[in-house]
């Protein structure tokens, strides 16, 4: 959570680079998805209570996997660049 201020902005500006007119939009339902996945993280949380640590470890490891298979499934690379051809 910590760096997230930090990486945030620069997050935002990759996301509108390519929404053109809809940067509203996409600002948008980026605070929305943001505040919503927030509130659900918690709700999951409380959920599992059982007086340990362990549901909010879970839930943000849960987090993790979830948000790397996304980003697997979604981004592409399209110019693959080895050592050999530097």
């Amino acid at each position: 959570m910590g760096p997230m201020g930090i990486l945030g902005s620069g997050f935002m500006a990759g996301a509108l680079k390519n929404a053109g007119n809809h940067n509203g939009s996409v600002t948008a339902l980026a605070g929305t998805s943001r505040f919503a996945m927030g509130a659900l993280g918690g709700a999951v949380v409380s959920i599992l209570h059982n007086g340990t640590s362990i549901p909010m470890l879970g839930t943000i490891a849960a987090c993790g996997i979830i948000a790397f298979v996304c980003f697997k499934a979604t981004v592409r690379y399209t110019n693959k660049i080895t050592l050999t051809e530097r």
